[in-house]
């Protein structure tokens, strides 16, 4: 057995007896029941009496016994996983003993349990085919226990290790050995004293803290979140979690997070992006620029509704009828965003209009603000305009249709309609008005001219026909290219040929 395994079997030796000791001083005196048991440390067994799985009675060696046991559900729990080694599956045959029914285990090294349940007592004794059961057994139990606890504390991938008063190192496990001399030549027989993995505690003890390691000579340094705890005796109980993984992740983070601020403070589109928590967790300069929100208060994370109650203050969000209206409106923005499809425009008072965009962003939502009160204004000419000139061609005599280049109709004037006594759906594509344009007209061998002008692929000449209707009527029938690959038919009364 090496120095370090002497140590760490006397340190949990010692705590184990403590921590006995300690419970059996603040356990309280089970009530005495008729029949409980009364047994002194002479008598050959240790005697434990439960009552559904609570502790009720037992000679003072058990009490013992059960003060150094595990944490478990309940009592009886405990201790059956304080015995698991020498009887195995122990708690769920206890569970399942019948009432008036006694069970008899041998176990491991000549131990013997006996059991019996009587109405809701049952009564537990351990002793030894060849010798008393105290103190010898309760020495033996115990030791396995310690043994568990040493394994426990061995296995452990984590570094732990004890700090007396002075914050010297008393005791360390074997992830705490690697860690503070991983090239150690022999590994069973560490250096002492230990050396620090960490500085110093800085933090009231039960708080965590991020630390680097006190690295080795030619070792690199760890980052660890460590965890003091008090024990009891004026030192510390410390354990140190690998952080490696977690702290590359935050600087991939934090300089992503970085590359996306300075791409993003060129976007001309103001950008919000909230947390699953709804905090603001980035934002563009642009945002700041368009909304007026102070940088200050943005940069404080504000909450989704914050920084919307902060928009209507400042007059950037279109005013509602009713506050408790508005309120649910935020609802909608956040409910809607959730699943990708939230966009609305926002015409403000100031006579700006703003295009919001809401999408989910990993659990959060991305809010954009996009001012289009330029795209918003020059729309507004474009349908004016395109309304006057629809409006001027209507008040021409001529009859007008536009084809655009896949031959839709884009354009029928009313006297067009008249002429031919057409619904506007009726002929909304010019094979079809070639069709009833041809059917309203007496044959002429300029129908096949006229198609040619209307749907020939290549270049494209004007064209002007005249046509008879058959009430006898004359038409001139004129075709022009328009740019796009339009095509302009107009029609107006003429003389037929031969006519005065």
């Amino acid at each position: 057995m090496t120095a370090i395994d002497v140590l760490l079997l006397g340190l949990v030796a010692a705590l184990a007896g403590i921590v006995a000791l300690w419970v059996v001083s603040r356990l309280p005196a089970a009530p005495h029941r008729p029949g409980a048991a009364t047994a002194t440390p002479a008598e050959r067994a240790l005697v434990l009496d439960f009552e559904e799985g609570a502790w009720v009675g037992g000679c003072p060696a058990a009490a013992l016994l059960l003060g150094a046991a595990p944490m478990g559900a309940d009592d009886l729990h405990r201790l059956c996983a304080l015995l698991d080694r020498r009887f195995p599956g122990l708690a769920a045959q206890l569970t399942a003993l019948p009432a008036d029914t006694a069970l008899t285990r041998t176990g491991a090294g000549g131990c013997r349990l006996r059991a019996r349940r009587a109405g809701a007592r049952l009564r537990l004794s351990l002793d030894r085919a060849d010798g008393p059961a105290t103190p010898g057994l309760l020495v033996e139990v115990l030791a396995d226990e310690v043994a568990r606890l040493r394994a426990v504390i061995a296995a452990c991938p984590a570094p732990a290790w004890g700090l007396d008063r002075g914050g010297g190192v008393t005791w360390a496990n074997p992830a705490y050995l690697a860690a503070v001399d991983p090239g150690r030549a022999d590994p069973e027989t560490p250096r002492w004293p230990l050396p620090a993995l960490l500085p110093e505690p800085a933090a009231p003890p039960g708080q965590p803290r991020r630390q680097q390691s006190r690295a080795a000579v030619g070792a690199r340094p760890r980052w660890f979140d460590r965890v003091d705890r008090p024990d009891g005796h004026g030192g510390l109980t410390c354990f140190a979690l690998p952080a490696e993984d977690l702290v590359r992740a935050e600087t991939a983070l934090r300089d992503t997070l970085q590359t996306l601020t300075r791409s993003f403070a060129h976007l001309p589109i103001g950008l919000a992006i909230f947390d699953s928590g709804r905090r603001l967790s980035l934002f563009n300069p642009v945002l700041s620029d368009l909304t007026g929100l102070p940088p200050a208060f943005l940069a404080r994370r504000p909450t989704l509704h914050g920084v919307l109650d902060r928009l209507r203050e400042l007059r950037m969000i279109p005013e509602p009828r009713d506050y408790a209206g508005w309120r649910r409106r935020l609802a909608d923005i956040e409910r809607v965003a959730e699943s990708g499809c939230y966009t609305e425009i926002w015409p403000l008072p100031s006579g700006r209009t703003f295009r919001v965009t809401g999408q989910p962003d990993a659990g959060g939502i991305a809010l954009l603000f996009d001012d289009i009160s330029a795209e918003t204004l020059r729309n507004r000419h474009l349908k004016t305009r395109a309304e006057l000139a629809e409006a001027a061609l209507a008040a021409l005599a001529s009859a007008v249709a536009v084809f655009d280049a896949g031959g839709r109709a884009v354009l029928q004037t009313p006297a067009y309609l008249d002429l031919w006594q057409l619904d506007p759906a009726a002929a909304d594509h010019c094979a079809a008005a070639l069709g009833h344009w041809q059917a309203r007209c007496r044959p002429s061998p300029s129908w096949d001219a006229l198609r040619r002008a209307v749907t020939a692929p290549g270049a494209r000449a004007p064209c002007e026909v005249t046509l008879a209707l058959r009430d006898g009527r004359a038409l001139s029938a004129r075709f022009r290219p328009l740019p796009g690959r339009a095509t302009m038919a107009e029609f107006r009364p003429a003389a037929m040929p031969g006519r005065a």
